[in-house]
């Protein structure tokens, strides 16, 4: 299976984004789906509870857990959303956390039937801890996650086609 690739930059606005890419394949639509499947299943998160739904925007709760160094933290999000395209997600407050920001940006390859994914977050933990162990631990995570969406949408695309296969016969 082809993994994740990940990378660190300090950006103009001195603050350091990590990030991972992945080619899926499975088409934008079956991705989106399963970004947010995965929100439910992911290691990292105690709980995820919507606690105000908009158009295309919602804020949350999300208890994260085995944060090195932190322990636990709950964070109020916000979430915005182009359907299908990109989540933008800021946090609104926490208990441990200074900053946390990013995007999961769903981009089209051939002929809309792959999907590369590509999650990007800025963390600030609020605590001095060394920026390189900061980003290896960070960009692990992300990779982790993109290689669960990954492994989801592609066997929801691979159950799809089959079905899709038995029908045509």
């Amino acid at each position: 299976m082809e993994e994740a690739t990940t990378k660190s930059e300090k950006r103009a606005d001195e603050k350091t984004w990590n990030s991972a890419k992945i080619l899926i394949k499975a088409p934008p639509k079956m991705v989106w789906d399963s970004v947010h499947e995965e929100r439910k299943h992911d290691p990292d998160l105690a709980y995820s509870k919507i606690l105000e739904q908009g158009v295309n925007e919602c804020r949350l709760e999300q208890k994260f857990q085995l944060i090195p160094v932190l322990g636990t933290s709950v964070c109020e999000m916000h979430n915005k959303e182009v359907p299908g395209e990109r989540i933008d997600y800021k946090l609104l407050k926490s208990d441990r956390f200074k900053a946390m920001e990013g995007s999961w940006v769903l981009t089209p390859h051939s002929d809309g039937r792959y999907t590369m994914l590509e999650l990007t977050t800025h963390l600030d933990l609020g605590v001095p801890v060394p920026q390189m162990v900061m980003n290896s631990v960070t960009t692990k995570k992300l990779a982790r996650r993109l290689t669960n969406v990954k492994k989801a949408a592609e066997h929801r695309h691979a159950q799809v086609a089959g079905a899709v296969t038995k029908t045509v016969e």
